[in-house]
């Protein structure tokens, strides 16, 4: 959310709705997840309530128009092009119009006239944004050759739901497959992320909250960043905040509960640092809508800064914890 804010150019207004909703289901989720491990033993029954939580959460999302419109008797705010966003509510207005954002975008990204959708296409522009005199860069190069490989396997594996009209099966294969996919991706991340502490003695606690926090959550912040730069602030929050929801009740109630099904015992859980955590997530999540709602409910640069201090409190409290540098009482 922090680098959405600071990286648009312009300030995004959002709907208190979106992101009221999604705050108090990570709100639930994490008192869910509290409930589950305070014993310090997972359960299959509980783990298979985090993971029914998800599907409710779902389900409220598949009915997230209707609830939402619901919500508010007269207050519409419109977008500027008139239509209706992924939320289930109409884009607010930003301040600048279609074309002043357009431009925007074009000089941040170093001044290209091409625009996505515009009459940039037909001056000489390709599917990607440059010009037909555009040069790509070594390291551009390099990058593609690298992710080449994988972006085969994707292309192979996961259903393209992006063109033209598909039938819902479609949308749940997609899902699953790319969900899949992360798990994968993940598992061979932490595994070599590990083994490369190991070799340069980097403790684990450093590569935890940095490489390790960031590797996870850059696809996120891009996802986020993505649709900030073009008005949809409500899909950007939505985006960063839900897929707190899911880390916590699928990405934690799903390997809980395949593993009390495969080996017939609860899952044990080491719940000795589970009170501060908890007390920081709760505070963060305080902080944020505080700060969004403070604001007008709205995303300008200094909140994108004051979220990213938050972060980097977060860190510094976490390896001054680790390393017993801490007061008795802030640990």
């Amino acid at each position: 959310i922090g680098g959405s804010a600071l990286l648009t150019p312009v300030a995004l207004a959002i709907d208190w709705r979106p992101i009221t909703r999604d705050c108090t289901f990570y709100l639930l989720s994490i008192c869910g997840m509290v409930a589950t491990v305070r014993d310090g033993a997972v359960t299959a029954v509980e783990a298979a309530l985090l993971v029914l939580g998800y599907g409710a959460y779902v389900y409220f999302m598949a009915h997230n128009s209707t609830i939402m419109s619901r919500c508010t008797a007269g207050e519409q705010r419109t977008h500027t092009d008139g239509s209706e966003s992924d939320d289930g509510i109409e884009p607010v207005d930003i301040e600048l119009n279609g074309g002043e954002l357009a431009a925007a975008r074009s000089e941040d990204k170093g001044g290209s006239s091409c625009v996505s959708g515009g009459a940039g296409e037909g001056n000489g522009c390709d599917s990607s944004g440059r010009t037909s005199g555009d040069e790509v860069a070594p390291d551009e190069s390099i990058s593609q050759a690298l992710s080449r490989p994988l972006t085969l396997a994707f292309q192979a594996t996961v259903p393209d739901c992006s063109a033209g009209p598909v039938r819902p099966r479609r949308y749940v294969a997609c899902f699953v497959l790319s969900v899949g996919w992360i798990g994968v991706l993940s598992y061979f991340m932490v595994e070599w992320a590990s083994s490369l502490g190991c070799l340069w003695r980097i403790h684990p606690t450093v590569m935890g909250v940095t490489a390790l926090a960031a590797g996870t959550s850059v696809p996120d912040a891009m996802g986020s960043l993505l649709v900030a730069r073009e008005g949809h602030g409500d899909m950007a929050v939505s985006n960063a905040i839900g897929s707190n929801v899911f880390d916590i009740l699928l990405g934690l109630g799903l390997p809980w509960l395949v593993s009390s099904l495969l080996f017939g015992s609860p899952v044990a859980v080491d719940t000795s640092d589970v009170a501060p955590f908890t007390t920081l997530l709760l505070s963060t999540l305080v902080l944020i809508y505080a700060a969004v709602a403070l604001g007008g409910f709205r995303l300008t640069k200094p909140i994108g800064g004051f979220f990213f201090l938050l972060y980097f409190v977060f860190v510094a409290w976490c390896m001054l914890r680790e390393f017993h540098q801490l007061p008795r009482w802030m640990s």
